[in-house]
């Protein structure tokens, strides 16, 4: 089974792809389960020690096995491998799931990376692959010009393509749905519909400890002062309450964002990484503190699965479709208006006054999600 759309570039797209590893091996142990990973950072050493084969093909090669014309222009990087034996892994699949991270959407989504995720699709399809779309934001399709021409005559074909499409929202559900025959789900985030995870602290271990993660792509909504603001005020008010703080970069993209907090802000009981942590670092993190303040989406996944009381800062529809799930509308700074929301200094206060309540909350509507799978849905050849 081949698994797309997943990568070590960033926690959460890595998250996605252990949560599907772990379904996967769970209700189908007799599949193999092979990563295809589209951006590539792991070398053959590195990617010798992870528990399940990865095959390198950088997001040039696939456009070059795509659209052999553009061999003539481009040489595949170093880091892929051969693009005959990524044609034999697609020739030998048993199926492909696709779980991106962003998938194909009108909103602010360059063209180069639509073509992109639909292109694998394609050559499962050429090949006769049966393919499955896990948990993604999708939509919307609202498309003009070029990219609605595009989306009419080659997405639209392949989106009727996959045997069961799961939308991470109902938006996306809503935008899918009426385009396809086979059948559209709405899912819950993957990483949310996994086990319990073992080997973590218990919440006796939990420490006076707010964990802080940003996200860098926030400085394309608001000025960087105002989300820098934005996050300083909820550190600060944090220390003031005799609260540790750690600052945990949870993507590559986001060192600039650590490094301007730690040039604005020096505390004693602050601590800002400086290092990119690991996916189980991260989880323990988060396991072992008792408040999250995130703009990374899967941050907040996370902090949700644990049951800890979070803070959303967002933008997009799976971010207010988040707190919806768990009930915790009054606790996302929605920036998707473009300003930043009046009150926010109330909001951490309140969060940590209603900490046992939401705890509490936020535990019963895991166990109901982990009741159910997505797997249920899937039938595979």
């Amino acid at each position: 089974m081949v698994l797309v759309g997943a990568n070590f570039v960033n926690k959460g797209a890595e998250a996605m792809l252990w949560a599907a590893v772990e379904g996967l091996q769970r209700h189908f142990p007799t599949y193999e389960v092979v990563l295809l990973d589209l951006f590539p950072t792991l070398n053959k050493e590195e990617r010798r020690g992870m528990p399940l084969r990865i095959v390198n093909m950088h997001v040039r090669s696939l456009f070059r096995i795509n659209f052999p014309i553009l061999k003539l222009l481009f040489k595949p990087k170093p880091i892929s491998d051969s693009e005959g034996d990524i044609l034999a892994l697609f020739d030998d699949a048993s199926g492909l799931m696709d779980l991106s991270g962003y998938g194909l959407s009108a909103h602010n989504q360059a063209l180069l990376w639509s073509v992109a995720w639909l292109l694998p699709l394609r050559m499962a399809k050429q090949r006769k692959v049966p393919a499955w779309l896990l948990p993604q934001s999708l939509g919307p399709f609202n498309f003009s010009g070029l990219k609605k021409l595009l989306f009419r005559f080659f997405a639209l074909p392949l989106l009727q393509y996959p045997e069961v499409v799961f939308a991470r929202e109902p938006s996306g559900y809503a935008a899918v749905a009426p385009l396809r025959s086979k059948p559209t789900f709405l899912s819950p985030d993957m990483v949310l519909l996994t086990a319990a995870q073992d080997g973590l602290p218990d919440e006796g271990d939990a420490q006076a400890e707010v964990l802080v993660i940003p996200n860098q792509q926030l400085f394309r909504l608001l000025p960087a002062e105002e989300v820098l603001g934005l996050y300083t005020a909820q550190i600060k008010f944090a220390l003031e309450a005799g609260y540790t703080v750690r600052v945990l970069r949870h993507s590559a993209d986001d060192a600039y964002f650590c490094l301007q907090l730690a040039r604005s802000l020096a505390h004693p009981a602050l601590q800002i990484d400086e290092h990119l942590a690991g996916l189980r670092d991260l989880r323990r993190a988060i396991s072992s503190c008792r408040f999250v303040v995130t703009g990374r989406y899967h941050g907040a996944v996370h902090a949700l699965k644990a049951s800890k009381p979070v803070l959303i800062i967002g933008w997009a529809e799976k971010y207010r479709h988040l707190a919806h799930l768990f009930g915790i509308e009054n606790y996302l700074v929605d920036l998707s208006g473009g300003f930043l929301p009046a009150q926010t200094h109330t909001l951490l206060p309140q969060l940590i006054q209603e900490e046992q309540k939401l705890k509490h909350q936020l535990g019963q509507r895991v166990r109901e999600m982990e009741a159910d799978t997505l797997w249920s849905h899937i039938d595979l050849p």
